[in-house]
């Protein structure tokens, strides 16, 4: 927005002739030439005033000068003689690293040469408008992310959002806004020291009629006076999968009465659900021949306890398990 005002002061003092041509050009990795044959300020106006305010592409200097130098390359051919019209290109820009200093060197020569091309050229005049700030106010929500490995109907869930100050200056009152399933649940306020990331949590528990995929979402309140830009960092989202409970499959090596008490898979079965409701953990008791019946992929992890051998089949797909994802316990 600093840029499109900084653009429309200069369109406003500009003198122009009906010989005068406007082409406007953001700077992208994938540079828009929006149109190259305006020939009146009005029109140029309302095209800079349409821009979006949320670019989804990062400045890159290289792929822009590349372009410019294609449409000044174009009118020179379109000319039945060389033209001598003087061309003079503004450049609106807070000139952060990021679109002008590139890791890869042969990137930097291609800037360079074209730099070099263009400005030997006596009919181009650059004009560099400064819309940067010395202290710009950029507060951003990095990441978003659940302390729960695995999310549970009825267990408490702990999603962190984390936020940073990138700016000099403390903000002492940040409203974060926190989401379920597009539903406002919960609202903190934090204070953000310069330079600082800075962890915040909240607690959320999905009710047991309520298992299958959720979506969480943290965003600054957009009502804060304070404001921020650019918007596009101020709220981030989460897909889950809230299961009713975590399954798994205990193979007994060596059942006696296959009472729980006396089976191999008694001490593990006590941990996991000690009163037998299946609130947490869902298991399912078995024996070895009876493993090749069952379905491991219903299951997230298998537990053999004291299972001295397995055939080669039953090894196999107990590998395929594992290899997609699911746990075992030796």
């Amino acid at each position: 927005e600093i840029a499109k005002d900084a653009c429309e002061r200069v369109i406003s003092g500009l003198q122009t002739t009906a010989q005068d041509r406007f082409s406007l050009l953001l700077l992208s990795e994938y540079p828009d030439r929006t149109k190259q044959e305006w020939n009146n300020l009005p029109q140029v106006s309302k095209a800079v005033a349409d821009i979006s305010r949320v670019q989804h592409y990062r400045s890159n200097m290289g792929n822009t000068m590349s372009e410019i130098r294609k449409i000044l390359q174009m009118e020179d051919q379109e000319a039945e003689e060389k033209s001598q019209r003087l061309r003079k290109i503004y450049f609106f820009t807070d000139m952060q690293a990021s679109g002008w200093k590139f890791s890869d060197q042969a990137e930097e020569e291609r800037l360079r040469s074209i730099l070099k091309e263009l400005a030997l050229d006596k009919r181009n005049t650059f004009f560099l408008v400064d819309v940067g700030s010395e202290d710009a106010v950029n507060y951003s929500i990095v990441n978003l992310y659940s302390r729960n490995n695995i999310l549970v109907t009825e267990q408490p869930v702990e999603i962190v959002a984390e936020l940073y100050n990138f700016s000099s200056n403390p903000s002492p009152q940040k409203r974060v806004q926190f989401f379920v399933d597009g539903e406002l649940y919960d609202t903190q306020t934090a204070t953000l020291p310069p330079d600082t990331l800075v962890p915040i949590t909240f607690q959320y528990t999905f009710p047991t009629e309520n298992p299958g995929p959720h979506l969480f979402e943290t965003r600054f309140d957009p009502h804060d006076p304070e404001g921020d830009y650019p918007e596009v960092d101020n709220r981030r989202f989460l897909a889950v999968d809230v299961r009713a409970a975590i399954r798994g499959l205990l193979v007994d090596g060596e059942p006696e009465n296959g009472k729980r008490t006396s089976r191999e898979t008694g001490a593990i079965e006590m941990v996991l659900d000690p009163f037998g409701d299946k609130r947490f953990f869902h298991t399912d008791w078995v024996t070895v021949p009876n493993l090749y019946d069952r379905k491991l992929d219903q299951y997230d992890f298998i537990a053999l306890c004291n299972v001295k051998s397995l055939t080669r089949d039953l090894v196999h797909r107990i590998e395929e398990f594992t290899r997609h994802g699911g746990g075992l316990f030796l």
